[in-house]
């Protein structure tokens, strides 16, 4: 009996800790280890005592073999393949549940933005606002804190949002609401982000594979390990920026000014560079020779590369707004 106490005991104890623990696997696993536990621990005393028919028996003269592994595969292989069943559909089934409630709170996170900001824009005079006024600080703050909770594609839409309310700057007539923010992390996948101001913002780590950055303002952008890779950056300003760890693979920098950025440690794989500006900026022999389009480019030593990259661009999937 000693033995089934012990497992009663590690049962009790695996059970509160799965509560313990945030992985959801490892919380199951946990539990259906506390439910073998015990069993395993009567099959074991089952074999002990003749009278639970688990181990060999000699009544009425009659020897009765002990269970073979087989006798056991019969009788728990049906309970096991239940058991893996339904715990694989409650797993599946909870994930999906999870799921649309993120996405339902994402939603309701997205439309609270639009609201504080017409707010913010009707009633605080947010266009009118100096840069250094709550107004603007209460805008951009918000702004960023949605940006790096949302998804790519409610981001997509946040974005265009901003695009055509003019609060993406750099005009006179605009307000520049993600300059010098903090949008680390960011999901921006294929975000519309047409002539931004992104000046001295932190946009580390961030993804923006595949978005619209026509004539950004980068100047002094953190964009170290930043997943730019088939991005629509043609004629960005890049001026000091740091491009450490970031990838740039297939990006479009069509006129794009690195002049001067350490780009030791950037991938440059097959990234349009047709008329941009490389002078004085750190970069391989090795790099240079992973993209074939440097047509009419700035070498960083000042001389014309003459290139040889196709006439025609494309930029299939994207709608310029």
């Amino acid at each position: 009996m000693g033995l089934l106490v012990v497992a009663v005991i590690i049962s009790f104890a695996l059970v509160l800790g799965a509560n313990y623990i945030e992985s959801e696997i490892v919380q199951w696993t946990l539990r259906c280890l506390a439910g073998v536990l015990p069993v395993s621990a009567l099959i074991v005393l089952g074999y002990r005592h003749e009278w639970t028919g688990f181990g060999e028996s000699t009544q009425r003269q009659e020897v009765r073999p002990k269970k073979t592994l087989w006798d056991w595969l019969a009788l728990l292989v049906i309970p096991g393949v239940l058991a893996v069943g339904g715990f694989s559909f409650a797993f599946a089934q909870n994930n999906q549940q999870q799921a649309i409630e993120e996405q339902r709170a994402q939603a309701a996170a997205l439309q609270a933005y639009f609201d504080q900001m017409s707010s913010l824009m009707l009633d605080k005079k947010l266009r009118d606002s100096d840069p250094e006024s709550e107004v603007r600080t209460l805008a951009q703050a918000r702004t960023a804190s949605v940006i790096t909770r949302l998804d790519a594609e409610d981001n997509r839409t946040l974005t265009q949002f901003l695009d055509q309310a003019n609060l993406l700057g750099p005009e006179e007539d605009s307000i520049s609401i993600l300059e010098n923010t903090i949008l680390e992390g960011a999901d921006l996948e294929r975000a519309s982000l047409y002539n931004a101001n992104l000046e001295s913002a932190v946009l580390r780590d961030a993804n923006l594979k595949n978005a619209f950055m026509f004539y950004d303002k980068l100047s002094n952008t953190d964009l170290t390990g930043a997943d730019l890779s088939g991005a629509i950056l043609i004629g960005a300003d890049f001026a000091g920026a740091d491009l450490t760890g970031a990838d740039l693979r297939g990006a479009h920098l069509e006129g794009a000014d690195l002049s001067g950025l350490d780009l030791t440690h950037t991938d440059i794989e097959d990234a349009y560079l047709r008329n941009a500006n490389l002078k004085d900026a750190v970069i391989s022999q090795e790099q240079l020779a992973s993209t074939p389009y440097l047509e009419e480019a700035t070498m960083p030593d000042g001389s014309t590369h003459p290139g040889q990259a196709p006439q025609v661009i494309p930029l299939e999937g994207y709608r310029i707004p």
